[in-house]
């Protein structure tokens, strides 16, 4: 049991981590497009050498610019704001991510399904053996999840940021194999 909580819990700080440089990475795409058309609207003639747009940005990380490239082939991401937690979610950098996820969650025992509706995020994690789901007990996997509140408060912040709602709800659900409940608690930002 106390193995599979902790491969949950390196799981679930990598989907906080995906969710936030996703949505931040969507949110910084916008706003590089608009400095960037600001900038070319200023002849270059009349712009002072210290803000000058550089040929190629030497600060940006490997990581940023897979994100900003992710979000430059969606075009809804680089809007940055989307109308739903379900619209950000179908987005196509959000479900190149948790495709990945998922692949590297395998070997684990566990799949997580993650979908949005409105304003409510769902991690679905779906445990695979089902002697591992038989085992678990249900108080313990009970105050896991109920640890999460303050892990999953930086994701409902990410979502908030490109994503038009002021509350976001997040549901962690977990099943067993044949898709019974094993626990599902939900939580409001």
């Amino acid at each position: 049991m106390k193995n599979f909580l902790k491969r949950l819990s390196a799981f679930l700080l990598a989907m906080v981590l995906v969710l936030s440089i996703a949505a931040c990475g969507g949110k910084s795409s916008g706003i590089r497009e608009e400095s960037q058309s600001a900038s070319e609207s200023v002849a270059p003639e009349t712009q002072a050498p210290e803000t000058a747009a550089p040929e190629t940005d030497a600060v940006e990380t490997a990581p940023e610019a897979a994100v900003e490239s992710a979000a430059q082939e969606d075009e809804s991401t680089s809007l940055s704001l989307f109308d739903s937690v379900d619209a950000f979610i179908a987005s196509d950098a959000m479900q190149e991510q948790i495709d990945s996820l998922n692949e590297s969650l395998a070997s684990s025992g566990l799949s997580v399904d993650i979908q949005g509706e409105g304003n409510t995020l769902y991690y679905i994690y779906t445990v695979l053996d089902e002697t591992t789901a038989a085992s678990l007990d249900n108080a313990s996997l009970e105050s896991y999840v109920q640890s999460l509140e303050s892990t999953l408060e930086p994701v409902a912040d990410s979502v908030k940021s490109v994503v038009s709602v002021d509350t976001v709800n997040i549901v962690v659900q977990f099943l067993a194999p044949d898709g019974t409940e094993l626990i599902s608690q939900e939580f409001t930002f």
